[in-house]
């Protein structure tokens, strides 16, 4: 078995981390590869066009943004990641240090599931593939982002968008470029909701609206969330 581990070198005590890693996972028959810089600070077989596609398990150090960099660096593979939390939080990276070697043990032991990722794909000037989300930004130019938005190679028609306040004018428009087959929210916005539109014919005229679901707790949930931020 090869495993591939590629620690986050900004996180505390990670390279520390990682060669406990690699020693544990050495006793067990296991060759342990990594990067080419961290491969020298790790003392093992940097990752190379010879021995990449031998990977079966990569594992991830540092926290969501370690390894949805990882991912984008390693999609094409088509490999499982195994994500250590190094941080304070984690949604992707969820096993804390605590539990570090009886993930190991249960991964040597193929006692785990996989959790598929959505994967997103974003045509520019270049071809960019990611994980979970995608920010995209104006920098210097002032103008509106004009973007059409895809679920393998189709519009939205067959989705459906759940939120918990009415969406404003301009999300409306959004998903209305989406073409999205159901909206789904709870409280209105009787200040910026796009029901505020004397005509409202923003969305797509297939798009499916269904409203005031638990309308007041998602109104109370909203004003706590701002209650505690001021």
């Amino acid at each position: 078995m090869i495993i591939a581990i590629l620690p986050n070198e900004d996180k505390f005590d990670s390279i520390t981390i990682s060669k406990e890693i690699i020693k544990f996972l050495e006793s067990h028959k296991v060759k342990v590869l990594s990067e080419k810089s961290k491969a020298a600070l790790l003392n093992i077989e940097a990752i190379s066009e010879k021995n990449i596609q031998n990977i079966e398990y990569f594992i991830s150090l540092g926290g969501d943004g370690t390894i949805l960099k990882n991912i984008h660096e390693y999609s094409y593979l088509n490999k499982p990641f195994l994500g250590i939390n190094l941080g304070s939080l984690g949604f992707m990276t969820d096993i804390p240090l605590n539990d570090i070697y009886i993930s190991l043990q249960d991964l040597l032991n193929k006692n785990f599931t996989i959790e598929n990722r959505i994967m997103l794909e974003v045509k520019s000037n270049s071809k960019l593939i990611a994980a979970n989300d995608i920010v995209f930004h104006r920098r210097e130019n002032p103008s509106l982002i004009d973007l059409s938005v895809y679920l393998n190679g189709k519009y939205l028609n067959e989705c459906t968008m759940y939120i918990t306040l009415e969406p404003c004018v301009m999300c409306a428009g959004a998903i209305a470029w989406a073409q999205l087959g159901k909206l789904i929210y709870g409280a209105p916005d009787t200040k910026r909701g796009f029901n505020l539109l004397k005509e409202n014919k923003i969305l797509h005229p297939k798009t499916e609206v269904i409203s005031g679901i638990l309308d007041k707790e998602c109104a109370d949930l909203i004003k706590t969330f701002f209650q505690k931020k001021r």
